[in-house]
């Protein structure tokens, strides 16, 4: 299953929560709503979730094995820092962005 398309859309006012993303897997399937937070140890992304009745919250989709979640993980931040360097690029910003991608860790 190959990542083909990421789409972005930023969260302004928001300490942790900086953008969301839509996956298109293989021209086929999209994912929305798949969350890039900056925690205490970087970026990383979270997937759609839902709340029940109980206040506890669950995924709505999620990668099964290890190698898609690094996969996802890599590709959606490699985007958001992309996108972060252009508007650095057009406007003349520095934007400060807490990502460094290590695979070991993912």
């Amino acid at each position: 299953m190959e990542i083909t398309k990421i789409k972005l859309n930023q969260v302004e006012g928001n300490n942790r929560l900086k953008a969301f993303a839509s996956v298109v897997l293989d021209d086929e399937l999209v994912i929305n709503n798949v969350k890039i937070i900056d925690g205490t140890s970087g970026l990383f992304i979270a997937m759609p979730s839902k709340r029940d009745k109980s206040g506890n919250h669950f995924d709505i989709a999620h990668p099964i094995s290890q190698n898609m979640r690094n996969k996802l993980t890599i590709a959606v931040l490699d985007a958001y820092n992309n996108r972060l360097e252009d508007q650095s690029a057009v406007y003349g910003e520095v934007q400060s962005c807490n990502y460094h991608r290590n695979k070991e860790n993912l």
